[in-house]
């Protein structure tokens, strides 16, 4: 496979890295070493990879007594130590859609196919660049309209980064764009709590949770550390309730002595830290478990809520809390705290009498058969007499 030929990217792209070539920094995909050799000018020391040794031939023979420029055959970072660590990172990757080629052949020209969908390989070096940048350390990509902008943003979100678009230029049948990518605040915040590998995990409507390595020291006697999975929690810009954030650390923190949910490890008005829970979530649990077990688990959560009726804290969701319920092992654990809210009446218990209701199906194929009138008759007892008793003859509908 020959090397890809300078054109108006590789230009555009050049006449941008020297603004921002300092340090240590990287070109991946140098092609035939155009940019890395312009990076060596401004640099302290610069390192060109191709996945194409035949490009990594013709970029050595044209950086011939240029001494600070090292070369290296890779597939992106794949042959890269993890002390590595650069100020720039440059990248003009294979950016062109092959929406007609089968998968074996995406690669049938590797310096033009990006992919079926032509974001793929760009994809792949955000997922993978973060922990070779510095903690100041920046970006510099280009790409084609052609590629999907959205979905560049998708990735440089879900990497926990952000951008800015530094230059563009239309040429005859697209558009290219030159984008900076740096860390989010949120990223260095965490970095400097020692929390690294931050990868997006999923989203609710008022919040998004990341998910990423805190190094902890293994002992108090000890200096060596280990890593300790830990989510993170930022408000959704999106959502229009506000202080959700605060507002969950709050009931987390009031009901960490029962050990029902996540504890808080740090947290500021902007996001918060809290233990990973593993395990399974409520549905998942009753496809795959044992009659006994299930009735067990399901009379544990009615205590949980019965508790929480006493502290009058209204978790909220338990009418539908299929993503708030995490079971490992039959241990239960409660998530999503966001809108709870302290009440003069409160509905757990009822609420999750709701759900049981609406699982009925599920509940019958595992041979447990609740009369739902019954159900509902007791659930507006124990509303108007909220004590152990009444809780007792919701949880002896279960059998």
């Amino acid at each position: 496979m020959q090397p890809y030929e300078p054109q108006e990217d590789t230009y555009l792209l050049l006449k941008n890295a020297k603004k921002y070539a300092k340090g240590d920094v990287l070109e991946m995909g140098t092609g035939i070493g155009l940019i890395a050799i312009e990076a060596g000018r401004y640099a302290k020391n610069v390192l060109a990879v191709d996945i194409n040794t035949k490009a990594i031939a013709a970029a050595k023979k044209n950086a011939k007594g240029i001494p600070n420029i090292k070369f290296r055959t890779s597939n992106l970072f794949s042959k890269f130590k993890k002390t590595e660590k650069f100020d720039l990172m440059i990248f003009n990757p294979p950016y062109l859609p092959a929406p007609n080629l089968p998968e074996e052949q995406f690669a049938k020209d590797i310096a033009l196919d990006g992919g079926r969908h032509g974001y793929e390989i760009l994809g792949k070096f955000l997922d993978t660049a973060v922990p070779f940048l510095k903690k100041d350390g920046k970006i510099l990509v280009i790409f084609s309209k052609l590629t999907k902008p959205e979905k560049v943003k998708e990735f440089i979100f879900k990497n926990c980064l952000t951008y800015k678009e530094i230059d563009s230029v239309k040429i005859p049948f697209e558009e290219l764009y030159v984008w900076l990518i740096e860390k989010s605040k949120l990223l260095m915040k965490l970095e400097n709590k020692n929390i690294t590998n931050v990868k997006y995990f999923t989203k609710g409507h008022r919040g998004f949770i990341y998910q990423g390595k805190l190094e902890v020291k293994s002992d108090k006697k000890s200096t060596s550390t280990k890593s300790k999975t830990v989510m993170i929690k930022i408000n959704n810009p999106a959502s229009k309730a506000t202080e959700r954030i605060k507002n969950e650390v709050f009931y987390l923190k009031k009901i960490e002595k029962y050990h029902l949910a996540p504890k808080v490890l740090m947290h500021t008005d902007d996001y918060f830290v809290y233990e990973y829970i593993p395990g399974i979530f409520i549905r998942e649990y009753i496809e795959k478990n044992t009659k006994t077990n299930i009735i067990k688990t399901l009379k544990n959560v009615f205590d949980m809520m019965y508790l929480f009726d006493k502290l009058k804290i209204n978790k909220e969701e338990m009418h539908h809390p299929v993503r708030h319920i995490i079971i490992k092992n039959h241990d239960v654990k409660l998530i999503d705290f966001e809108r709870a809210n302290y009440a003069k009446t409160p509905k757990n218990v009822t609420q999750f009498c709701q759900f049981i209701i609406s699982i009925q199906r599920e509940l019958r194929e595992k041979k447990i058969i609740i009369d739902m009138k019954k159900v509902i008759a007791l659930g507006k007892k124990y509303k108007k007499e909220i004590n152990e008793k009444n809780l007792e003859k919701i949880k002896g509908m279960l059998k």
